[in-house]
């Protein structure tokens, strides 16, 4: 019963052709994943960078305490349609933190 199981879960179909082969595939899903659950520093890659846990919980806190008044807790902006040019005093609405508003223009030297 659990060799079809493992062979339904695994290859996507219960005609595997040996059960060999079945525990084989597991014992290498079974080591991926020990392998993954043992790095002792867990990394996060946005935009080809690669930061750790700690840089990632600073950058949420900069992005807190001096961002998110106007451009919202997720990065929703103001309002969906917040202009990109100044108004007639010279203001701007805050866009949303995606491809739509402006974040893409400041590179991480202008943000830090």
């Amino acid at each position: 019963m659990w060799s079809s199981l493992s062979c339904v879960a695994c290859c996507g179909s219960a005609r595997c052709k040996t059960e060999g082969e079945v525990m084989k595939l597991l014992t290498i899903l079974l080591l991926m994943f020990v392998v993954a659950a043992c790095n002792s520093q867990p990394q996060i890659t946005v935009l080809d960078q690669t930061f750790n846990r700690e840089q990632l919980a600073q950058g949420q806190q900069i992005y807190r305490q001096y961002c998110a008044i106007c451009h919202g807790a997720q990065g929703e902006g103001q309002f969906p349609d917040a202009p990109l040019e100044p108004d007639q005093t010279g203001r701007r609405g805050a866009p949303p933190h995606n491809d739509t508003g402006h974040t893409w223009h400041h590179g991480d030297e202008m943000l830090v």
